[in-house]
């Protein structure tokens, strides 16, 4: 599974919690976005607000994910993609609509 740590640059404090992050995997439209940089504009934003407020819940560090089958991680597991099995689901809609490759 890749995963990627976002740290707030300016502060080298230890002090603060820490954010873990998943990407949705919903609407095939969307599919293009789904990955774990989709959080880097509300992160810029979260990090940014921290320095204005003071007194405000510090954020240390954040990871987000990519799921095994999306972004880096899909490049990473590409061969044991390819080999896996294909879950249950797909082959019920390959026999409900009749089409016989999917």
């Amino acid at each position: 599974m890749a995963a990627k740590r976002y740290t707030d640059a300016d502060r080298g404090s230890t002090d603060g919690i820490t954010l873990l992050l998943a990407h949705g995997a919903g609407s095939p439209l969307l599919k293009a976005i789904q990955d774990k940089e989709q959080w880097e504009p509300t992160l810029d934003k979260m990090f940014e607000a921290q320095h204005r407020k003071v007194g405000a819940m510090r954020i240390r560090e954040a990871w987000a994910f990519d799921w095994q089958n999306h972004g880096d991680s899909a490049l990473i597991n590409r061969d044991a993609l390819h080999t896996r099995p294909r879950p249950i689901c797909k082959h019920s809609l390959i026999y409900v609509s009749g089409r016989s490759r999917w």
